[in-house]
């Protein structure tokens, strides 16, 4: 399929959603891409994201290192780490290290870079309306459009941050809308809900199998496997050049 791609003269794009948990996951799909097919990551037409995918369709459409993005990522967990009740401690706060991050490791010209590449998903706070935004007239602006979409209700803070002026947030809003008609509907409603955005299924056996789980384990030195990768890559890129 690889080949039928590499040979198409067809266009195709790529699209990361929104889900903060999903992010070391995403980095491990962005090295493997880069590393065993870049032509998919130059040939792509559109990339598309949410949340925490919008993030890497910016490192994406920047062509950031994997071995960076990585390291930033396991920065932001060490710093997640610091506090008693690691990200839920009053004292973290998400938006800062993410912004710390862009400011930081954003090439100068991303905004021209990601401009008519990237489409950043938002949602707008005064209808619920989702917005894509795909023209940034700076790496500022650019920043804040990330931002925007990043930020969740209570979580991220009360205010809503502003972009070009307009209150935005992340797509999150348009599910708890959806949620909200269906307790209003009664909960035959919400099961359909349920099953149409594949939160779970149900097979023919007589189980219910919920595709989202949660598992609290103890926490791990953070030496793993992608440090060591991160290093590693580094080196070889060096050697290499």
């Amino acid at each position: 399929m690889l080949k039928n791609m590499q040979e198409s003269a067809k266009e195709w794009n790529i699209s990361f959603a929104g889900c903060g948990f999903l992010m070391a996951y995403y980095c491990g799909v962005y090295s493997c891409l880069f590393e065993r097919a870049p032509f998919l990551l130059k040939g792509v037409k559109k990339i598309c994201g949410a949340s925490s995918g919008a993030l890497m369709g910016a490192i994406l459409a920047c062509q950031m290192s994997p071995a960076k993005s990585c390291e930033n990522l396991l920065d932001m967990s060490r710093e997640t780490r610091k506090g008693t009740l690691g990200a839920v401690h009053p004292s973290f706060d998400l938006l800062k290290i993410v912004r710390n991050f862009l400011n930081r490791d954003l090439p100068d010209d991303a905004h021209l870079l990601a401009s008519g590449r990237l489409f950043v998903s938002l949602t707008r706070v005064s209808d619920g309306t989702n917005v894509l935004v795909s023209e940034f007239d700076s790496k500022e602006d650019l920043t804040q459009a990330l931002i925007c979409s990043c930020f969740y209700p209570l979580y991220c803070g009360v205010i809503p941050p502003r972009y070009h002026g307009i209150a935005h947030i992340t797509l999150w809003w348009c599910f708890v809308r959806s949620w909200l008609r269906c307790v209003k509907n009664g909960y035959k409603d919400a099961f359909l809900f349920l099953k149409e955005n594949e939160a779970f299924e149900i097979s023919k056996a007589p189980k219910l199998k919920f595709r989202g789980t949660v598992s609290l384990k103890a926490q791990q030195p953070l030496d793993s496997p992608c440090a060591s990768w991160a290093t590693s890559h580094d080196t070889d890129s060096s050697n290499r050049s």
